[in-house]
């Protein structure tokens, strides 16, 4: 029939004909469909006994009996068992299921039934052909995996696995019934990590032979609010884990659930920065990914299994250079002993973009420094002090830190490459500036015609012809105590004896002598004896300035005396003349035209032998004018005589003429002084 207790739907399936012999059967088959739940089928069979003949048996009705049947329908369940990448027990699009997974078929009672399957490639399991009922599932772990969150969502897509049992919730089944929301989230831990290095660089980027640095803390945090942003401390609290680099300069995280994570690097003692990094893009395996100022990389989200080496941080230290502008005395591009430093000159740094990075000046001894500089390329550019001075030859030395780096035109150096906490002290430039001097000494008696007991006077003058300016200009003066006696001198000798030698500790007085000036000394002497026996009869002083000091840059100038300029000397010869013995008249000069007659007359020449002619021309030495001697008219006689000489072919100028007397023992006298001018024709 149809519904129960409701005949008007009920219907005739189908019919047997008869008759029926007695111990004989018959039945029939109807089949319905799209039966959807449980069931009770109920048939009624209505027969109608007769006799042999085919009469119906007296006092018999119709014979009619009932029965029913029960149709219970299998029910099923499942379904699926999925990498849960984020660990968030939701079923996100693209997460992949898990082929292979062992999953157990429990009663109500949490007990195993005995039906046991495997996901599918696809993550999928059923358990089909259930009697309705109570049942529960349990998972069972593939190595290296974990469980997810349990009922994190809608039961369609969360996890239904107990994160420690495997085991899900009992359910019961009805009739028919197909469950397929019984699932399990599985992830694996991820990790990340990986490397500290000094970047020596500093360019951010992990370049071949650039060391490890060992020691390094590094801390994790977990991002709590999910913002994507770095704030430790703050909404994000603190660190998770805390590790330090290896002697290889490697740390590591492990074991770390799923999820978003980012890294706070500790500066390490002894480094200045952190190398550039790149905000906001992904991590790569060789770059530097610590922000230069916090330490903090970005936030990363690592996914189930994952193992991200990619977080880096490099490291620097600040450089350094110098050192050093020299006086190059011998002009040779080599840093000597003895030759000093150069103070005030100006330096300057410039990037590799010829930029500049800073300026300075050169110390009291010459020296400069740069510090405080990124790790890079450099030049140094040393400007002279004015333009009379020039720059040595460089790269001179084969020794660069006993070498001049400046080019000699323009004062730059080449590029000099620093690396994370270099210091170059071998950035050097010599210079030179010109000094010199010269020292006169002049016989600047009145009379010059000299006798002992007689005054005699010197100019000694030192002129600066250099272009720096003269410091310390020492002077001695000698002559030869047998023919001259000290007197006195302006400016005042510092011991004022008359020992032969005679010294000034510093002519130039109380200040410098500047480039083109000069200063003077006037020596006073008494003649002393005749100088006739001496060569050309004539004593010689000589002035020297020794250890003359020369000062670069002045009085005013930072730098001081500096420099030892070379000894120099000058002579200025004197003769002494014996008083004349025998008495002498008419001694004269007289100009005519080109000539001048030169007359004089003796007296007595029992002691004479002959006569000489000595001619000075406009104050400069007597020289002997006559060819040979002239004899004497009366040798040996006490008799005199007249004499008469002509000077020939002069040319325009002051004359002085002398009278050499040469007396019969072969000694010399001189007498007189006789001037005559010859004007111009």
């Amino acid at each position: 029939n149809g519904t129960p207790s409701d005949a008007s739907d009920d219907f005739t399936a189908c019919t047997i004909s008869g008759p029926l012999a007695p111990g004989a059967s018959q039945s029939c088959d109807y089949t319905v469909s799209n039966v959807t739940s449980d069931v009770t089928n109920i048939a009624t069979a209505t027969g109608n006994p007769t006799d042999s003949n085919g009469n119906d048996l007296p006092d018999i009705n119709d014979v009619s009996d009932d029965d029913d049947a029960v149709v219970t329908l299998y029910a099923s369940l499942g379904d699926f068992v999925w990498e849960d990448l984020d660990a968030d027990g939701v079923q996100d699009a693209g997460e992949p299921g898990i082929e292979g997974v062992t999953v157990n078929l429990l009663d109500g009672s949490g007990n195993p039934t005995g039906d046991t399957t495997t996901t599918d490639a696809t993550g999928a399991y059923s358990f089909d052909n259930l009697e309705p009922g109570d049942y529960s599932v349990e998972f069972v772990l593939p190595a290296d995996y974990q469980f997810s969150p349990k009922d994190a969502g809608a039961d369609d897509v969360d996890s239904d696995a107990d994160t420690t049992t495997g085991k899900t919730d009992a359910t019961t089944l009805t009739s028919g019934e197909n469950d397929p929301t019984w699932d399990a989230g599985m992830y694996k831990k991820a990790s990340l990590g990986n490397y500290v290095w000094e970047d020596s660089n500093a360019d951010g980027v992990q370049d071949a032979g650039e060391p490890p640095i060992s020691g390094v803390t590094v801390k994790l945090y977990k991002d709590a609010d999910g913002d994507g942003v770095a704030e430790p401390g703050g909404d994000d609290g603190a660190a998770i884990a805390t590790d330090t680099t290896d002697a290889s300069g490697i740390y590591g995280f492990d074991n770390l659930d799923p999820g978003d994570y980012f890294v706070e690097f500790t500066k390490p003692s002894g480094f200045d920065k952190a190398s550039p990094s790149t905000p906001g893009t992904a991590s790569d395996p060789s770059d530097s990914d610590a922000d230069e100022t916090t330490g903090l990389t970005d936030v990363t989200t690592l996914e189930s299994g994952e193992n991200d080496p990619t977080w880096d941080a490099g490291f620097y230290k600040l450089a350094s250079l110098g050192d050093l502008v020299w006086f190059d005395l011998d002009e040779d591009g080599v840093q000597d002993a003895g030759e000093p430093g150069v103070e005030g000159v100006t330096v300057t740094l410039k990037d590799a973009g010829g930029n500049t990075v800073g300026t300075t000046t050169t110390d009291s001894s010459g020296a400069y420094n740069f510090d405080n500089l990124e790790p890079g390329d450099y030049t140094v550019v040393f400007t002279k002090p004015s333009n009379d001075w020039t720059i040595s030859p460089k790269d001179n030395a084969g020794d660069d830190t006993k070498d001049s780096d400046a080019n000699t035109t323009t004062g730059e150096t080449d590029p000099v490459t620093l690396t994370s906490g270099e210091n170059d002290p071998t950035i050097d430039a010599g210079m030179t500036i010109p000094s010199s001097y010269t020292i006169t000494k002049e016989n600047t008696t009145a009379d010059s015609d000299i006798a002992p007991g007689d005054p005699v006077s010197f100019t000694i003058t030192i002129q600066n012809t250099g272009k720096t300016w003269l410091a310390v200009v020492p002077v001695q003066d000698t002559y030869d105590t047998n023919y001259l006696t000290y007197v006195n001198a302006d400016p005042a000798s510092d011991d004022n004896n008359d020992d032969g030698v005679i010294d000034w500790s510093d002519v130039t007085g109380s200040g410098q002598l500047a480039p083109g000036s000069s200063t003077s000394i006037i020596v006073n002497f008494t003649a002393k004896a005749a100088t006739d026996q001496l060569p050309n009869q004539q004593t010689v002083n000589t002035a020297t300035a020794h250890d003359v000091d020369a000062d670069p840059d002045g009085p005013t100038g930072p730098n001081g005396s500096i420099v030892s300029l070379d000894d120099k000397s000058d002579d200025a010869p004197i003769g002494i003349l014996n008083p004349v013995g025998e008495p002498m008249g008419d001694f004269s000069a007289m100009a005519v035209r080109s000539s001048v007659q030169v007359r004089w007359q003796s007296e007595s020449e029992s002691n004479i032998l002959g006569y000489n002619i000595l001619r000075s021309a406009d104050g400069r030495r007597f020289e002997q004018v006559n060819a040979g001697l002239i004899f004497a008219r009366n040798a040996g006689a006490d008799a005199g005589a007249s004499y008469r000489f002509i000077d020939r072919n002069l040319s325009s100028g002051v004359y002085v003429y002398k009278i050499e007397i040469v007396h019969l023992d072969g000694s010399v006298t001189r007498y007189g002084s006789a001037r005559a001018r010859i004007k111009g024709f």
